[in-house]
């Protein structure tokens, strides 16, 4: 029998990221992390494989530490990560056989490595012989000796450190800096013949100036940037075509750093004009990869309130819509799904009613086929959560906007109920039709649900999923019509029956307090 559910069970279920289908497409390897809220600031996570053609996952990684982000070889016969595994090291670069054997260390570096949840921060060069990651510049010993003595003042941006790329050599750990001094890499893609590197980049290392930011191209050998692409727009995701003469990149308006999810272009790899992909303008995907004729781009990311993978054309820019979910990919984190030599995709796919899983995704001489490949969080058959609705309604302007409805569970009546409206941040952001238990934030929707109250959760203007007019719609207009879309979905709310008008609140994050304010 389900039961309701405690704030205990909002932060128990396990975090499942990184779906990385094997070359051959033969496994898929992913990180399974322990719960949040587990008293640590990176959470233990495992590296588990589990067949996709079926079969009992099995551990890949074992250890203490935050093992994250896998990435296979271009050949597939080794496995990269991250991971914090040997204590006093800190986050470092290793790499194991793809036959289970043990992970050896790759690096012993000083800086920080970067292991973002957003942004392409490790790769493997398209030869396999090197691995490239961003880093934080390394104190000077001087820097060392001060910190040592505990003079470890820091006068306010007066002092920067980079993050830079630097290259590890896998045949040797040989480790060294192969971009410009005095240039913050956000992230970057290889050429493909692993001579040079496409990469967004700023001036400042500082947060505020990745909204700076522009495309550049530099030789991994060293040298000096030069400028391909500069936009008031944010830049991200820099992929080089197979034969190095184009590079595509996703551009938007975005409010947080990492956040991303806009239209794709495209633009010679020598500079020149970058042409936007019609097929890409109405969603907002977040990853990118060309095939490998380099005729097509594959996109996947959000998609009017859902989630979707598809192909686009690269001279037409036409859309072929390949798989298409009302729920959400990629576990929250990125990539949100990978993709083999034959087509196959391994993606993580949640939706309100179901934690995320890891599946796979084959061409079947139409859109992909999908199968459930895990089966990890049998907790979620004891529960009863609210039944969680897609609402549509109209704004005042005429706009049609979307959000999320959830239901109390038990016995509550059938309405209409308190409720809560739930604003997300960003705005550059959306609500995801995804399984609020194990969200740590989100954890309490739920919760709230099964004490007899409605939650409410609109995604106004501003939003990701609809495309980049729709998520540049409130620029010098904050406050304004995005609110009023807020406001005539709690009116929505009231005319279906499902709140009471007279006990409504409201909460919200980052630009959903300043809404809530």
């Amino acid at each position: 029998m389900p039961r309701p559910v405690t704030i205990e069970d909002t932060v128990s279920f396990r975090t499942v990221s990184s779906a990385a289908v094997h070359p051959d497409g033969n496994c898929t390897v992913y990180a399974l992390g322990e719960p949040f809220g587990n008293g640590g600031s990176s959470p233990r996570s495992q590296l588990w494989s589990v067949p996709t053609s079926g079969g009992e996952p099995r551990p890949f990684t074992s250890g203490a530490g935050a093992d994250a982000l896998p990435l296979w070889s271009p050949d597939g016969s080794r496995l990269a990560f991250l991971s914090d595994r040997e204590s006093g090291l800190g986050r470092q670069v290793y790499v194991m056989h793809r036959s289970f054997g043990e992970a050896e260390r790759l690096t012993r570096t000083k800086g920080r490595i970067a292991a973002s949840a957003n942004l392409q921060t490790f790769s493997w060069s398209p030869d396999g012989s090197r691995i490239a990651f961003l880093m934080t510049e390394p104190d000077t010993p001087e820097e060392a000796q001060r910190k040592k003595e505990r003079r470890d003042h820091v006068r306010f941006e007066k002092e920067p450190k980079y993050n830079r790329i630097y290259v590890a050599d896998v045949a040797t750990g040989e480790v060294g800096c192969a971009s410009p001094a005095g240039l913050q890499i956000w992230e970057f893609g290889w050429s493909p013949d692993g001579e040079s590197f496409a990469a967004v980049v700023s001036d400042g290392p500082y947060k505020y100036d990745w909204y700076l930011a522009r495309l550049v191209h530099f030789d991994a050998g060293g040298g000096p940037a030069h400028t391909l692409h500069h936009t008031k727009r944010q830049l991200a995701k820099p992929a080089w075509s197979p034969d190095g003469n184009r590079i595509a990149f996703l551009s938007s308006i975005w409010s947080d750093q990492g956040a991303v999810g806009g239209s794709v272009f495209v633009m010679p790899a020598g500079g020149g004009d970058a042409r936007e992909l019609e097929g890409s303008r109405h969603t907002s995907p977040n990853w990118i990869e060309w095939s490998e004729d380099g005729e097509t781009l594959y996109i996947a990311g959000q998609e009017h309130g859902g989630s979707g993978i598809a192909s686009l054309d690269v001279e037409t820019g036409a859309r072929t819509q390949l798989w298409h979910t009302e729920g959400a990919i990629g576990g929250g984190s990125w990539p949100p799904c990978s993709r083999d030599r034959n087509g196959n995709f391994a993606v993580i796919v949640e939706d309100a009613h179901t934690p995320a899983e890891v599946h796979t995704a084959r061409p079947e001489g139409g859109p992909l086929a999908l199968r459930k490949l895990t089966d990890l969080h049998a907790q979620a058959s004891e529960l009863e959560i609210g039944r969680t609705e897609i609402l549509h309604w109209t704004s005042r302007d005429g706009q049609r906007i979307q959000g999320l409805l959830i239901r109390p569970v038990g016995d509550h009546g059938e309405g209409p109920w308190p409720m809560i409206v739930d604003v997300h941040g960003g705005p550059a952001s959306m609500h995801a039709n995804r399984y609020a238990m194990g969200m740590g934030r989100l954890g309490w929707l739920q919760y709230a649900a099964s004490r007899g109250m409605a939650v409410f959760m609109p995604n106004p203007r501003g939003s990701t999923g609809w495309g980049i007019e729709f998520t540049e719609a409130n620029l010098n207009d904050l406050g304004g019509m995005d609110w009023e879309d807020v406001l005539t979905g709690i009116d929505h709310c009231i005319e279906i029956g499902a709140a009471e008008e007279g006990r409504l609140g409201i909460t919200g994050w980052s630009y959903g307090g300043f809404l809530t304010g």
